[in-house]
């Protein structure tokens, strides 16, 4: 519970939420595009389904409609022993060939097995008839007295018994107008509609069900869509009102403050939260510097540093996840003052903090705290500059051996701590306090936490 109350009051870093929102709103906008191409693939499949039923269903007639202008013109030549009529009739078998069209154009798509199976059906009944009406061409060709060598191979070839070649002119003719105007001829055009129309009927089924899937696939799809619309809408509005929220309100409210010269709040963003925490340091600073009563509040006399109290603001106010703390003190820091007593002490602490404040930069902050604990705020650090810092450190107590022969040996240990994500002031202090606890031989007088915690606690 204390750990998410610490991070509640640090704020939000504005710049992942957008990362974070950035990649949502790219995810919600990836899975549209492939919905979006999946949608119109199922229309298209759709409108070719209903552009194949028509040309299908015109495919099937065309059988139809073959067989029966093939039944009309070996009707005309029976009944008028006119050659143009069967010139049509083989016109139509074998250049047009309307029937074999149609069936090819249903064969390449096997998928409607039913249709195919009747309209083949279809195909074998008129096929079939051809073989009758070959024979009464044949008997209409000898009835009327024409020269048979004339006429196409198959009317020649056509197979007629005895019998009805030994049968009169006019009985010929009977009997060839009897073969495609008789009851066997009608009963075998019948067989062939009933065949066409059970293939209409199953084509228009099987493609009504096709049909019915694609729009339901189609519907699922453009509910998808309208889903991942409205979460992009929604991702959307909740960039811009955290964005206002977090950063926008925040910097008006902190305009007006700026203008009133008051201290900023912690509120908004982490970034927004960073640059309050700034101004307000920078501001006491230049406070301190012109109000020379504050100033010695927030001062150590002796040193000119940062006191307890300066320390305090400063832990208040900097950015703990990118800062660091080190506690700095004299291994013999108890023992020099009841041999040496506590003015000798406080000497040799003046002298530390004097010669800390030259070996860090000019941005960080060198505190005298009590009972000659020294603390070095350091901004802007980094766990990859450990090594740097322990060198300073030796640096320093090297130089205190020839700074006063009149005192004795000073020798600083440092205990320290590297801030990171969610850390803040009372954490970062507890590290460095534990790290400064935890010495030993072992750490020639400078240990961080990290290392104390064997580096799993960086992040």
């Amino acid at each position: 519970m204390e750990n998410r109350k610490r991070k509640k009051g640090q704020g939000v870093p504005i710049k992942r939420l957008n990362t974070i929102m950035l990649i949502i709103a790219l995810i919600i906008a990836a899975c549209m595009i492939i919905v979006m191409y999946f949608s119109s693939a199922t229309f298209k499949e759709s409108h070719e389904i209903t552009q194949n039923l028509s040309k299908w269903r015109t495919s099937a007639y065309d059988l139809q409609v073959g067989s029966d202008f093939l039944t009309d013109r070996i009707r005309c030549f029976v009944a008028t022993g006119n050659k143009v009529y069967l010139d049509d009739y083989f016109e139509e078998a074998n250049v047009t060939k309307r029937r074999d069209n149609a069936l090819k154009n249903l064969e390449s798509h096997r998928t409607y097995t039913d249709a195919l199976n009747d309209l083949r059906k279809a195909m074998e009944e008129s096929t079939q008839l051809m073989d009758a009406e070959y024979t009464a061409a044949k008997l209409t060709v000898l009835a009327h007295g024409q020269d048979l060598s004339e006429y196409p191979e198959e009317i020649q070839e056509a197979e007629v018994s005895d019998s009805d070649m030994s049968l009169s002119d006019e009985k010929k003719k009977e009997k060839a107008t009897d073969l495609v105007f008789g009851e066997d001829y009608r009963k075998a055009k019948n067989q062939i509609s009933d065949y066409m129309q059970k293939c209409m009927d199953s084509l228009s089924e099987d493609m009504g069900e096709d049909q019915l899937k694609m729009s339901a696939k189609l519907e699922n799809q453009l509910i998808i869509e309208d889903v991942l619309t409205v979460m992009m809408i929604i991702v959307i509005i909740l960039i811009v009102v955290l964005n206002s929220r977090l950063v926008v309100k925040p910097l008006q409210y902190t305009i007006e403050l700026i203008r009133e010269d008051k201290d900023l709040p912690m509120q908004g963003a982490t970034e927004v939260r960073f640059l309050a925490k700034t101004y307000n340091r920078l501001r006491h600073t230049s406070i301190n510097t012109e109000d020379q009563p504050h100033y010695e509040e927030m001062h150590d006399a002796e040193t000119d540093l940062y006191n307890a109290e300066g320390y305090d603001f400063l832990m208040k106010n900097i950015d703990c996840e990118t800062s660091a703390l080190l506690y700095i003190e004299d291994e013999k820091h108890d023992e020099i003052i009841e041999k040496h007593g506590q003015e000798v002490a406080d000497r040799m602490t003046v002298l530390a903090a004097k010669q800390l404040r030259k070996a860090f930069r000019s941005h960080d902050y060198v505190c005298r705290l009590d009972n000659g604990l020294l603390a070095v705020i350091l901004v802007n650090a980094a766990p990859s500059m450990t090594d740097l810092i322990k060198d300073k450190i030796k640096d320093v107590n090297s130089k205190l051996k020839f700074k006063d022969e009149t005192l004795p040996p000073i020798n600083l240990h440092m205990g320290g701590a590297f801030g990171g994500d969610g850390v803040d002031a009372d954490e970062l202090q507890e590290h460095a306090k534990q790290a400064l606890e935890g010495l030993n031989e072992k750490h020639y007088g400078a240990l961080f936490y990290h290392e104390l915690m064997g580096f799993v606690w960086i992040r």
